[in-house]
C-alpha cells in the first residue's frame, strides 16, 4: 500500500479498511464470471482489500462517498 497517499490511507482507515483486510470475494468472482469477465489475481487482490468497503470523503467541502463493489459498478 506505499502507492497510497496519507490522504487516501486515512480516509480508508476512517471507513474500516486495515492492510491486513481480507474479504471473502467469492461470490463477487461468481458473479463477475457468470457475467463473462476474466478476474484476474490482481483484481481479486483489490476486491479482498477493498471490496464494498464504503468510503466517505469531504470534496469541495461536501460530503461524498464511493464503494468498490462490481454489481453496483455494474448497475445492479
Amino acid at each position: 500500500m506505499e502507492r497510497l497517499s496519507i490522504k487516501t490511507k486515512k480516509i480508508l482507515k476512517q471507513s474500516g479498511w486495515t492492510p491486513e483486510r481480507k474479504k471473502d470475494i467469492s461470490s463477487q468472482v461468481k458473479y463477475l464470471e457468470d457475467k463473462g469477465y476474466v478476474v484476474f489475481d490482481c483484481v481479486k487482490k483489490v476486491l479482498e482489500q477493498f471490496g464494498e468497503l464504503k468510503c466517505i470523503y469531504e470534496y469541495n467541502g461536501k460530503l461524498d462517498d464511493f464503494v468498490i463493489d462490481p454489481e453496483e459498478g455494474l448497475g445492479i
